[in-house]
This record gives C-alpha cells, structure tokens and sequence, in this order.
C-alpha cells in the first residue's frame, strides 16, 4: 500500500473533490492505527464540489489514516486516506578541518598574529554554534 510520510506537527491542506455536488458539507477526522479518534475538523467549501480541512498533523510518529464522510444523491459515501507521521533527527556536523586548512582558504590569516590553537578554538564553536542550530530545526 503506498501512503505519504508526512513530518509531524505542522499543518495539512487536506481536499475532496467529487464530479457531483455533495448534498451537505462533509466531515473530515484523523485516526491512530487503532481506530481511536485523533481529531475531527469542519470542512470549508471551495466549489459545489469540492471541500477542503486546515488539519494540524499528529505530533506522535505512527501511522495515521483520514476519512472524509459525506453524501451524495442521498448515500453515505467515505473517502479513506492512510499516511505515516515520521519525525526527523537533528544531525551532528562536523568540519574536518584544522587551523592551517582554515589560514590556507583565508589568506589574510596567513599574515595575522592569531595561534593556531586560538583558530582550532574558533572553529570548534562554530561546530557548536551550527549543532545547537540544526537541533531547532529539528526538535
């Protein structure tokens, strides 16, 4: 079965489109992998026949499916859509570089007074500062 990977929290614009008028506005909700109701939301109207729901997707990493329930000419139809929550992981960085790679790429350092220990500092706070950065992303 092919469903989306979609990264948890945050929002989704979530359509229904039909080639026939719905006779109401249909429902949209989410629900966990067991069947137990996530959230439910009102659909907006965009066109006789077609809806839309602004949804906040699950913070929770799992599989999730949405279902539009709506009716047309008088009968019950569902809509079912099936997608993951995934969760991406910060990723450490790292520079392989050392004072002298630093001094050879910056020519002006080559004519400065700074240590090669005070430039091998400087660099591992960038590596910091870049690591505490991408946690954010990511957190």
């Amino acid at each position: 079965m092919v469903f989306e990977k979609l990264e948890g929290g945050g929002y989704r614009k979530f359509t229904i489109t039909s080639s026939i008028a719905f006779d109401q506005a249909p429902s949209f909700a989410f629900f966990d992998d067991s069947g137990t109701l996530v959230h439910s939301y009102t659909a907006t109207q965009s066109s006789t026949t077609a809806y839309y729901a602004f949804a906040d997707l699950p913070s929770s990493a799992g599989y999730y499916y949405y279902e539009w329930a709506y009716g047309q000419t008088s009968k019950a139809m569902v809509a079912k859509g099936l997608f993951e929550i995934v969760r991406t992981t910060a990723i450490e960085t790292d520079l392989y570089c050392d004072a002298n790679d630093v001094r050879n790429l910056y020519k002006p350092l080559s004519t400065s007074d700074l240590r090669n220990d005070e430039i091998d500092q400087f660099i591992r706070d960038i590596i910091i500062s870049i690591n505490r950065r991408m946690r954010f992303v990511h957190d």
